[in-house]
């Protein structure tokens, strides 16, 4: 292994540290923080001298949505964090047009900017997938849309039940859907077009019209 994949493996593993220290469990964080010190005085790392590396161009996966929207806001406040200022010119997203569309967007930063953005990102990503599914199924349960599942004999497993009790408290808080009627009979239609409508079915009765 060379020295620039060596130092890529330690700075990698120094992002997930710091990504945990900030956004990982209540025990999970203090720990993080200490491994991430032991981990730089291992290697002879600087960690305040990390931010003033050169920057790298890397491109993002994804051009829209929400996971754009989410990686947006890490480097805002990375920015903010390792420059002091969100109009600082360092760690920015950019973009590339070809033909009038965008192409693809890319983050300018340094790599141990990168590898803690990403881990912060896979971390958060996860948890808004998870928040997601809850809130739907709150929004189903807001709108007596759940559906009985058939008993089968399995029992839930305390994740499920969990989660469960998450969307129910969730269903607190959501507005109950209005829905118009959007089917009306054509008894209706036939007294106001004078039975013209009548004559277009044929004698074939009553027939509901979107």
């Amino acid at each position: 292994m060379s020295l620039k994949d060596d130092r890529e493996r330690i700075l990698a593993r120094l992002g997930k540290l710091k990504a945990l220290a900030d956004f990982g469990a209540a025990g999970e964080r203090e720990n993080a923080k200490a491994a991430m010190e032991r981990v730089a005085e291992k290697y002879g790392i600087d960690l305040d001298n990390l931010n003033e590396e050169k920057e790298t161009d890397y491109v993002l996966e994804f051009k829209r949505g929400w996971r754009l929207d989410l990686i947006r806001q890490l480097v805002g406040l990375g920015r903010i964090e390792w420059h002091g200022s969100l109009d600082a010119p360092h760690c920015n997203i950019y973009l590339r047009r070809q033909g009038g569309k965008v192409a693809y967007y890319f983050v300018r930063c340094t790599a141990a900017q990168w590898t803690e953005l990403r881990a912060k990102f896979d971390i958060l990503a996860r948890d808004y997938e998870r928040q997601l599914r809850l809130f739907f199924r709150a929004f189903l349960e807001a709108n007596d849309l759940l559906v009985p599942s058939a008993p089968d004999g399995t029992k839930p497993s305390a994740q499920e039940i969990a989660d469960a009790m998450d969307a129910l408290s969730m269903a607190q808080g959501i507005k109950k859907s209005s829905v118009r009627k959007q089917i009306t009979a054509t008894r209706g239609l036939l007294a106001e077009e004078g039975g013209t409508a009548a004559a277009r079915q044929n004698g074939d009765g009553e027939k509901g019209v979107g």
